[in-house]
C-alpha cells in the first residue's frame, strides 16, 4: 500500500513539474507515434525510479537533484526548448517542493523526539501523505490561477531571468541541507524556526518578483496596444485619404461624360477629343486597372513605390465586388501589400517579385498575395515577428489583418520558406455566377 501512495504522488508532481513547463515550450520536436510512446515510456522509467526512492525516504538531497536532471532531458529531448531553461526550472521545482516538505520531517523529528534517520526514512505514515497532497493541491491551484493565464509571460521570465532562478534554487537546497543536517542528532525549535523564517523569506522573495514581472508585463502590453492602435489609426487615415481621392476622381469622371456628351449632342468632336487628351494627361499615374476604381487607387497607392524599388509587379483580377467592407478591405490590402513590398526590397535586385490575385466565383471572395523574400520569417507561438528594430511599432500588420478576417468568419492560411512568402484569404460573398 506504501508504494501505491508514493507512486500516486510522485506522479503527480512529476506531471505538474513538466506540465507547467510544457506549457510554456508546447511545440514538440517530432510528431509521429514512435516519438509519443517513447515520451510515456520515458515518463514512466522516472516516476518509477522517483518512486523507488520515496519509499525509502521522505527527503533525499541527491535523488532531488537527480531527478531533476532526468526530467530536464526528458522535455529536452521531446519539446522545442532550452536545455539550460528546463534545466533551471526542474532544479527550481524540485527543490522548492523538497524544502517545502522539511518542516513536516523538522516537526516529526521534534514530536518524536528521534534524529534525521528515523524522521526521514523508511515507511512514510498517513500523515506524510495528506502532508504531501495538499503541497501539490497548492501548485494545482497556482497553475490554474496563474500559469496558465501567464504562460507566455513566465516563459520570458523563466528564459531572461535564469540565472535568478537558479540562485533561488542553490539557496533553498542550501538552507534544506542545513536544516536536515543539523538534526542528525536531534531537531529542535531553532532548526523549525530557521526553516521558516527561511522559507517564508524564498517565497516572499518569489512573490514579490511574480507580482513586479505582471506589473511590468501589463505596463508593455498596455504600450503595445496604445502603438499599435496609433499604427492602425495612421493606416485608416492613409486609406480614407485614398477613398476620399476616389470620391474625387469619380465626381471629376462624372462631370467629364457630362461634358463628353454635351459635346457629341452639340457634334463638338474636336472640343470632346481634346477633353480627352487632357483627362488621359491627368490620369497618367494611375498604372493600374483593375476594373474597380477603388482597388486601382489602393494598388496604385503602392504601385510608385514598387516601381522605385524595382519589384516587378503581377496582377489577376476577376470580381464585380467586395464583399465585406471596403475601408477595411483597404486595409487589410494597403497593410499586406506593405509587408510584400518590405520582404521583397531584401532580395537582391532581379528577384524581386510581387503576385496578387483577386477572384471571385460561385459565391467564394478569395485573394492571394505572393512576393519574394530573403529569409524564414521569424515566430513565436503562431505569431509573426518583426525583424525592425521599433518591435513596439511594427510586428502587428499581420495580426491586424486577422483581426478583420475574423471580423468577417473569413479564412486567413500562410505558407512560408526562406526564398518566399504567400497569404490567402477567402471571404462568402461576392462570387461571380459563372
Amino acid at each position: 500500500m506504501n508504494i501505491v501512495l508514493c507512486a500516486i504522488v510522485v506522479i503527480l508532481e512529476v506531471t505538474l513539474g513538466c506540465g507547467m513547463f510544457i506549457r510554456c515550450y508546447p511545440e514538440r520536436r517530432f510528431k509521429n507515434s514512435f516519438a509519443r510512446a517513447a515520451e510515456w515510456v520515458s515518463f514512466f522509467i522516472i516516476c518509477g525510479l522517483y518512486t523507488w526512492n520515496d519509499t525509502l525516504g521522505f527527503i533525499s538531497n541527491l535523488a532531488v537533484i537527480a531527478v531533476s536532471i532526468m526530467c530536464c532531458l526528458h522535455v529536452f529531448c521531446f519539446y522545442r526548448c532550452k536545455c539550460n531553461v528546463s534545466f533551471i526550472w526542474m532544479q527550481f521545482y524540485f527543490i522548492m517542493m523538497s524544502l517545502l516538505r522539511t518542516p513536516y520531517v523538522v516537526v516529526r523529528g521534534m514530536i518524536l523526539g528521534c534524529d534525521l534517520v528515523h524522521a526521514n526514512y523508511g515507511a512514510k505514515p498517513w500523515s506524510g501523505f495528506l502532508y504531501e497532497l495538499l503541497l501539490l493541491a497548492f501548485v494545482v491551484v497556482f497553475y490554474y490561477w496563474i500559469w496558465r493565464k501567464h504562460d507566455g509571460l513566465i516563459r520570458k521570465v523563466l528564459e531572461k531571468y535564469r540565472i535568478i532562478f537558479l540562485c533561488l534554487a542553490v539557496a533553498a537546497w542550501v538552507l534544506m541541507s542545513y536544516v536536515l543536517t543539523s538534526g542528525e542528532e536531534r531537531f529542535s525549535k531553532n532548526e523549525l524556526y530557521f526553516l521558516l523564517w527561511g522559507s517564508g523569506g524564498l517565497i516572499l522573495v518569489i512573490i514579490c518578483m511574480l507580482l513586479y514581472w505582471m506589473y511590468q508585463n501589463e505596463k508593455r502590453e498596455k504600450r503595445m496596444l496604445s502603438l499599435q492602435q496609433a499604427s492602425l489609426a495612421a493606416r485608416q487615415a492613409e486609406q480614407k485619404g485614398v477613398y476620399e481621392e476616389h470620391e474625387r476622381r469619380m465626381h471629376d469622371t462624372k462631370h467629364v461624360l457630362l461634358f463628353l456628351q454635351q459635346c457629341i449632342e452639340n457634334k463638338e468632336c474636336d472640343r470632346a477629343l481634346q477633353k480627352l487628351e487632357e483627362y488621359q494627361e491627368g490620369m497618367q499615374g494611375k498604372k493600374v486597372w483593375t476594373g474597380n476604381d477603388y482597388v486601382d487607387f489602393v494598388i496604385n497607392s503602392k504601385y510608385l513605390r514598387m516601381e522605385e524599388e524595382q519589384i516587378k509587379f503581377q496582377l489577376e483580377i476577376d470580381f464585380f465586388e467586395i464583399p465585406i467592407d471596403e475601408l477595411d478591405f483597404s486595409i487589410i490590402l494597403g497593410t499586406l501589400v506593405d509587408n510584400a513590398i518590405e520582404a521583397a526590397m531584401q532580395c537582391e535586385e532581379g528577384r524581386r517579385e510581387i503576385k496578387l490575385l483577386i477572384r471571385a466565383k460561385y459565391g467564394i471572395f478569395g485573394m492571394t498575395l505572393w512576393n519574394t523574400s530573403s529569409r524564414e520569417p521569424l515566430m513565436k507561438k503562431g505569431r509573426f515577428l518583426t525583424t525592425k528594430k521599433d518591435k513596439y511599432i511594427h510586428g502587428w500588420g499581420l495580426e491586424n489583418v486577422k483581426g478583420f478576417v475574423e471580423k468577417y468568419n473569413g479564412e486567413i492560411s500562410f505558407q512560408h520558406d526562406a526564398e518566399s512568402f504567400e497569404v490567402k484569404i477567402i471571404f462568402m460573398g461576392g462570387g461571380n455566377e459563372t
